[in-house]
This record gives C-alpha cells, sequence and structure tokens, in this order.
C-alpha cells in the first residue's frame, strides 16, 4: 500500500499563506506605484480639534477632507473622537482628552498607541500635524523617538534622540491659533513666553509651517518660526451672497416692515445650467441708487463667531453703547444681532441689559440659516484682535456687508480701509507701558488688557464712532457693500485655498527627498484601517501617562498660583 499525502500538511498550508501574501503585496506595490505616477498622496493628519465641534479650524480640516477626496487623495485623520467613523470617506481614528478648565469646549487629547502604529503600517507619503501643542506635540515627540519607524526618526532612536529633530521626514505643520496670546487674556501672562518656546520648538520639527495670512507670517518669523508658507482660506459664493436677504428675519430682530418693493434675485449657481449659460451674473455694481435705504432706516449690526471673553467682545459692547447715546433723534436706533455662543455669552447680555442696547442673541447657526443672517445684516462688526485669518470677515464681505473692525492680524488682510470697512487703528500706549527696546511694538492684547486700562477708554470711543459713521451714512454703507462683495472676495475660491496646502505637501515630500532620499519601503496594505491597524506600542503609553502627570502638576500650580481660582478675562 502506498503512501499517501496527509490531510493536514503544515509545510504546505504555510507555503500556501506565503504565496497568498506575496501576491498581495505585489498588487499592492504595483497600485502604490501606479498611485505616486498619478500623483496621488496619502496623508496622516494629526489634530488638537475635530468635528462635531465647529470653529475656524474645524471647518478649514472639513474643507480640506472634502478637497482630498475631490482630487483622489487618500487621508487618514488622528485626533480626539469625534463619534464618527469616517468623513468624506476618510478614516477618523480619536483618542480620549481631558476637558481643559480654564476654556470649556476645548480637551487635551492624549497619544494613543493605535496613533503610532497607524502611521507606521500606512506609511504615509506626508505628515500633517494641525496647530501642534499637546497631542500633536506628544506624536511628533514619539515620531522622533523612531516609535512610528525609522522613515520619521532621525539617524538615532529611542529616548536620547528626543529634541534632535526629525531628521528631514516629510512632516508638515499649520497654524491657526494665537495660543501664546490668549495665556495673556486669561489672566497667565507668564506662560506667554513659555507658550512661544514650545510651539517655536514643536514647529521647528516640521519642514514647512503654513499659515492662514500675510500678517500672521510676518508674525511668525518675527517669532522665530523658518520655512513659513502661506495657507489662505476661500469663500463659497454661492451661499453666501447679497442675494440671500430675508425681509421676514429682519423682522424677527425687530426692525419694521419695509414699505418699499423687493426683488428676489436667484444666484446663477442655482438656474437651469442651459439658462446660466445665457444669463449674465448679476452685478451689485448695477443695482439702481434709488434701492439705498433711508436715513431713519433701521440698521442692523451684526457679529458672528464664537462669543468668548478673547473675542474683544466687551469693547463691542460699550462701543455700540456710546455710539447709541450720540445718535441724534433723527436717526434710527441700530439693532446689534450676535451669532454664536460661547462662555461669555451670559455675562455679555447682562452687559446689554445694563447699558440699554437693543440686541439679539442668536445662538449657534450654520448653512443656510448662517448666509441668511450674514445678508439680512447691514453692517459687520468684529472686534477681535486674536485671529490669524478671519473666516468671518471675509463670508461677511461676499454677503455684501461693511466690516468695521480693529487694525489687527488676520483683519487687515482682508478688509481694505474707507473701500470695503474701517478699521480702528492701534491706540498710543500709555507712557508706563512704552518699552525701552525700540523694536519692541506695542500689541493689542497689552493695550487692552485690562478693560478698565486707558487704551481700552479710548478704544472704545474711537470704535463708537467708526460704528456711528457706517450706521448714519446709508450711502457709504451702500458703496462699500458693493465693493465689499466683489473687491473684497476677489479670487477667493475654496479650491484655490485647498490646493495651496497639496502644494505645501508636495514641497515637504521634495524637500525631504532631497535630504534623506526616497522611501525605500513600501506600506503594509491594509483592508480597512479600523481592523488591520491593532498593534499597541507600550512606550507610547508610558509618554502618554507621563504627559498626564506634568499636566495634573501644572493644573494644580495654576490653581494655588490664583488663590484656588481661575482669572476671567474682562
Amino acid at each position: 500500500m502506498s503512501r499517501t499525502t496527509p490531510i493536514f500538511d503544515p509545510e504546505h498550508f504555510d507555503n500556501a499563506e506565503r504565496e497568498v501574501r506575496r501576491q498581495r503585496q505585489l498588487a499592492f506595490e504595483q497600485a502604490e506605484t501606479e498611485r505616486l505616477a498619478n500623483g496621488k498622496l496619502r496623508i496622516a493628519i494629526v489634530t488638537e480639534n475635530l468635528m462635531p465641534k465647529v470653529d475656524g479650524v474645524t471647518r478649514t480640516l472639513a474643507r480640506l477632507l472634502a478637497h482630498l477626496k475631490e482630487q483622489g487623495h487618500e487621508a487618514v485623520v488622528l485626533g480626539p473622537k469625534s463619534g464618527m467613523s469616517h468623513y468624506e470617506t476618510h478614516p477618523l481614528i480619536g483618542t480620549a482628552g481631558i476637558p481643559l478648565v480654564v476654556y470649556p469646549g476645548l480637551k487635551l487629547n492624549f497619544l494613543r498607541p493605535f496613533f503610532l502604529s497607524t502611521i507606521s503600517k500606512i506609511n504615509p507619503d506626508v505628515v500633517h500635524v494641525v496647530d501642534p501643542i499637546w497631542l500633536g506635540a506628544q506624536v511628533l515627540m514619539a515620531m522622533e523617538m523612531g516609535w512610528c519607524g525609522s522613515d520619521w526618526s532621525g539617524e538615532d532612536a529611542g529616548l536620547a534622540s528626543l529634541g534632535t529633530g526629525l531628521g528631514g521626514a516629510p512632516v508638515v505643520a499649520s497654524y491657526h491659533t494665537n495660543l501664546p496670546t490668549y495665556a495673556t487674556l486669561f489672566g497667565l501672562a507668564w506662560l506667554e513666553p513659555i507658550m512661544w518656546n514650545l510651539t517655536r520648538w514643536l514647529h521647528a520639527k516640521c519642514l514647512l509651517t503654513a499659515c492662514p495670512s500675510p500678517s500672521t507670517a510676518a508674525m511668525l518669523e518675527g517669532q522665530g518660526f523658518r520655512n513659513v508658507r502661506l495657507w489662505q482660506r476661500g469663500v463659497d459664493q454661492d451661499l453666501f451672497n447679497p442675494y440671500r436677504r430675508s425681509e421676514k428675519l429682519r423682522e424677527s430682530w425687530g426692525v419694521q416692515p419695509s414699505a418699499k418693493k423687493t426683488q428676489t434675485i436667484t444666484p446663477l449657481a442655482h438656474l437651469d445650467p442651459a439658462a446660466a449659460m445665457l444669463t449674465p451674473p448679476p452685478s451689485p455694481d448695477l443695482l439702481p441708487v434709488g434701492g439705498l435705504p433711508r436715513r431713519n432706516d433701521t440698521p442692523v449690526v451684526l457679529y458672528v463667531g464664537r462669543v468668548s471673553w478673547e473675542k474683544n467682545l466687551l469693547l463691542l459692547i460699550r462701543s455700540f453703547g456710546l455710539m447709541l447715546e450720540s445718535l441724534s433723534s433723527q436717526d434710527a436706533k441700530p439693532i446689534l444681532v450676535l451669532v454664536g455662543d460661547g462662555p461669555a455669552r451670559q455675562p455679555l447680555e447682562e452687559e446689554c441689559k445694563k447699558l440699554g442696547i437693543d440686541a439679539v442673541f442668536m445662538g449657534h447657526i450654520t448653512g443656510v440659516k448662517l448666509a441668511e443672517c450674514y445678508a439680512s445684516a447691514d453692517l459687520f462688526a468684529f472686534p477681535s484682535f486674536t485671529e490669524t485669518f478671519g473666516q468671518v470677515v471675509l463670508e461677511a464681505l461676499a454677503s455684501g456687508l461693511p466690516v468695521v473692525g480693529l487694525d489687527a492680524e488676520g483683519t487687515r488682510d482682508l478688509v481694505v480701509h474707507e473701500r470695503t470697512g474701517l478699521l480702528l487703528p492701534m491706540p498710543s500706549p500709555p507712557p508706563n507701558m512704552v518699552s525701552k527696546e525700540p523694536q519692541a511694538a506695542p500689541e493689542w492684547r497689552t493695550l487692552l488688557t485690562p478693560a478698565t486700562s486707558v487704551a481700552f477708554t479710548e478704544s472704545t470711543t474711537v470704535y463708537a464712532s467708526l460704528l456711528k459713521q457706517m450706521v448714519t451714512d446709508p450711502r457709504k454703507r451702500a458703496e462699500m457693500s458693493r465693493r465689499a462683495s466683489t473687491e473684497g472676495v476677489k479670487g477667493r475660491t475654496w479650491h484655490d485655498a485647498m490646493e495651496a496646502m497639496v502644494q505645501c505637501y508636495r514641497e515637504a515630500i521634495q524637500v525631504s527627498r532631497q535630504q534623506r532620499g526616497p522611501k525605500q519601503r513600501y506600506p503594509v496594505p491594509p483592508p480597512d484601517v479600523h481592523e488591520s491597524l491593532r498593534k499597541r506600542n507600550p512606550r507610547s503609553r508610558e509618554l502618554g501617562v507621563l504627559l498626564l502627570i506634568c499636566f495634573i502638576s501644572s493644573i494644580v500650580g495654576v490653581w494655588v498660583s490664583q488663590g484656588g481660582r481661575y482669572p476671567r478675562y474682562a
């Protein structure tokens, strides 16, 4: 009787499994070659902030993810828990965090070992860290120590390599928030130089730093940041435009209905494609002059944004009160509308009642309803000096609103004084604040903090006069409105804005190749990022525990230094 092959042959099955893996890897490498040949990128995005929280950072990130999907790029987002598994088909991987006591709504998120294995296994073409300060700092340090693989560290790995840099790895940072400035506004001025040193140290690990405005770029370069690039923002002019004005909404704010007939013009994007080819777009410059509001028509002054102390809203409220006192009996009493929510809402509502201001607090609004709020107002007031761009300013301009703002970072890049709005100049510093160093220019945060300062009082008076100019001069408002919706948003498309970030990715990849040569390793082919990336790195857990201890110690130290309470900017 001849010997037969056993029913179970371990060697046979091992060989078959190895062959399947080999074929799968070859197919994946071929797909990778084709992807790179077509210019498609794979990006790992590490962010401190994520949807569903709505602010300038998350809205920009949502636009970026949509653009990457539209252009055929791949991305995976590593950040705080969002309750979503994907956004625009891109996987979202979340981690836990601790609520920030001094700023409700934000969390300090901690490094999850899964993040490191994700970066190691998918081996992205570039890593993008968004506003690195806590979670981004942990990821950068873990990469520096080689915990994401040798492709993302310097020549040496391990704890001894901390602080030596990433050795030219293709890592890009984006700067969105002036966190060091926030420290002063919340009564922690001693923390500002520490924050600047930390931020500069983290961004220095990256090949490029992208920021949203020329004034922010100049500020960062003045702070010692290197390789700064512009990543400006766009605006959806199909959504935000003057033709969404709603008389019904104005009446709900308390504006008396107008006796004049109004005409609704449908935006070109909503017309039939065949008709759109034959229909020229309506131009604000061709609107009849007879359509100007009368002097006694009720003007609406609008603010959109987070209702929090760092937005300098106390200056707006008190300036509005001063303006009301200076109006004559022939002038219509304007209405103040605030769209947004935040920790300062209740104190500001009480301030409005105390000053006799007719104010409407709308809460958080998005989408078409937000666009109607912009278009239904007559003037946009934006007193913030902590912006790096000011997305709401761009949306207001697109909606045909002149802007009364501050000659400050972000706003000055969007508003042209006396053409699309008015800008409050920086007040002169008092003698006791004049620096002995000629190069140390005064800053808004030091002049306007606290609200009892002489500079704050002076700025309130001047800002009130700017508001009065616009409220009492309907012809000037109309002229600026036309320029705002044309000149103010010219060339500001989201496609061009997001493509600028993609070009930053490509530049970083090119610089990295010049410094290190092309990557030799292909990523492991993952069938699904949530199923395949399960390997945990215990060393990252140790780092998270260490940083948690540091965080708790710092919170206790600040608490004790403030006598058991946290200061409020007012």
